[in-house]
């Protein structure tokens, strides 16, 4: 795919997204300003490997995304090391014998990381105490309906189907699990397939700057006022992805949790 983009489109674009300056930008990775506006006019036909580097580091983005070679950001070793998979997962994704667009949907999907959840709560037993517990009440309530029928043998027809209808509520330590998982496996499946003719939605980049600029406008309105909390972010960040078709009112509510859970672990390391 031709991606029509120049190295100095895509400089202005992540200085404009991150709230720099000319100056700001070149003081933050010691360029002279005068070289960084030369470039951004795109009078500077080759940008110096030195320059390149820093420029990729300060905005995390590969030198290729820079250059205009392809439009994925990140970086491949931080791609990578980060993903968190093992050297087999890896393999098998790098190996293309998985569908990568296929798995893209499903992980892109909101109902991804509770199917992920519901698989450890399978696998760690989690539920299996809170199943054992109903079970044990259902035991309890048809040796009542077992003595109950003994004192009144006249309802024996009617206190029997009762107890067969209460047994038939019992279920399995696995089978509650499973179910679940099956479940929510089967509901992200279907909404995948109906529109599996079309390619994955994505946002214009236009759009995606505009998105930028509210965030950063409408926390530079609290910064005015108190320090920016994570939940601020979160808030702000989740209103402006409100306004987005793809997402309806559960599945912002689900990214402002994700994003202020991402958002708490991170403020650790960040100034």
């Amino acid at each position: 795919m031709e991606i029509n983009i120049t190295i100095n489109e895509r400089i202005t674009d992540l200085r404009t997204m991150s709230g720099l300056s000319q100056k700001e930008l070149a003081d933050r990775i010691d360029v002279p300003t005068s070289t960084l506006c030369r470039i951004e006019q795109g009078k500077i036909a080759n940008v110096s490997n030195d320059v390149l580097i820093k420029l990729a580091n300060f905005f995390n983005v590969s030198t290729d995304y820079l250059l205009g070679l392809t439009n994925v950001k990140f970086k491949k070793n931080v791609e990578l090391s980060e993903l968190g998979l093992t050297n087999k997962a890896l393999f098998a994704l790098l190996s293309g014998n998985v569908n990568s667009a296929l798995l893209s949907r499903i992980i892109e999907h909101p109902h991804f990381a509770t199917l992920l959840d519901t698989a450890d709560a399978y696998f760690k037993d989690a539920h299996k105490a809170g199943i054992q517990s109903r079970n044990d009440v259902i035991n309890l309530a048809t040796t009542s309906l077992k003595d109950f029928m003994k004192e009144h043998p006249e309802n024996c027809m009617e206190i029997s189907h009762d107890i067969r209808q209460l047994n038939a509520e019992k279920i399995g330590g696995d089978e509650a699990d499973l179910n679940k998982l099956r479940n929510i496996f089967m509901s992200i499946l279907k909404d995948i397939k109906a529109d599996y003719g079309n390619g994955p939605q994505d946002i214009e980049q236009t759009e995606f700057q505009e998105m930028l600029a509210k965030i950063k406008a409408q926390s530079d309105d609290i910064q005015a006022k108190r320090p920016v909390t994570e939940t601020d972010i979160a808030n702000i960040t989740a209103s402006v992805l409100s306004g987005v078709d793809a997402l309806d009112e559960a599945e912002t509510l689900m990214f402002y949790e994700l994003s202020k859970h991402l958002l708490e672990r991170m403020s650790g390391g960040c100034d």
